[in-house]
């Protein structure tokens, strides 16, 4: 069994945190982040969509999971001391999410060639893969 320990956003979020995981009370994005001390390279989380992220009728809107997992994979990235901005990301969006359902998150660093971090990051329940992405970070200088 995996012991996860919940850890703030690993990247500086000034005072209402950042665009997805706002600390206003309004948000309609909630997560949490999490690490297993004794693993490197993986952020877990879990994410909870309520009805201000509506897309479709009764279920998340498209623009809202790709901005969750583009923050996840670069969560990943700082959560291991790698200080990153997106160049490209990829979505994939294999099922309806519905709404105000708590989600899993994983995000995985894949490779790291240089300043450049190859990461993924899905979005998950009971084992089903709601929407996945692999995206293409650059450390800053």
């Amino acid at each position: 069994m995996i012991k996860l320990q919940t850890i703030e956003p690993p990247f500086p979020t000034g005072k209402i945190g950042s665009f997805v995981s706002s600390k206003r009370s309004e948000n309609p994005i909630k997560i949490t982040y999490m690490v297993n001390p004794e693993e490197k390279n993986t952020l877990y989380g879990e994410v909870n969509f309520l009805p201000g992220a509506e897309g479709p009728p009764g279920h998340v809107h498209g623009g809202c999971q790709a901005a969750v997992l583009d923050e996840t994979m670069g969560s990943c990235c700082w959560a291991n001391n790698l200080y990153v901005v997106a160049k490209k990301i990829e979505v994939e969006f294999i099922d309806m999410l519905p709404l105000t359902q708590t989600y899993k998150l994983v995000s995985s660093i894949e490779k790291i060639d240089g300043r450049k971090v190859f990461v993924t990051a899905k979005i998950t329940i009971d084992e089903k893969d709601y929407a996945k992405s692999t995206g293409l970070f650059i450390v800053l200088d």
